[in-house]
């Protein structure tokens, strides 16, 4: 038997590459990249913990919208964190309890 798949193994080895093992047909949709992008920001809006620590911007990608506007709604309506470095950042937690309360 071993003889056998020995010999089927090498009959494969022989034979010409005739392209991709299993070719996916394009679809027309997004390459790789850009698929692995998006489907990293969905993750990251729906792992965040309560307790994770976001810069203005982060927090500004994660709830969405215009940038401006969300920027000023959070320097009205959250409190930050006081950072060693000084950087302005801000608890999701805090950014939702907020949210919360504007709705």
């Amino acid at each position: 038997m071993k003889d056998l798949v020995d010999e089927m193994l090498d009959a494969i080895g022989k034979q010409p590459v005739r392209g991709d093992f299993m070719s996916v047909p394009d679809m027309g949709y997004e390459p790789s990249e850009a698929v692995a992008t998006k489907l990293a920001k969905v993750l990251r809006k729906t792992t965040l913990s309560p307790d994770a620590v976001l810069t203005a911007d982060e927090v500004i990608e994660a709830v969405g919208g215009r940038a401006p506007v969300v920027r000023n709604w959070l320097k009205d309506s959250v409190v930050p964190l006081k950072h060693p470095t000084g950087r302005v950042i801000f608890r999701w937690g805090d950014v939702l309890n907020a949210m919360r309360g504007a709705a």
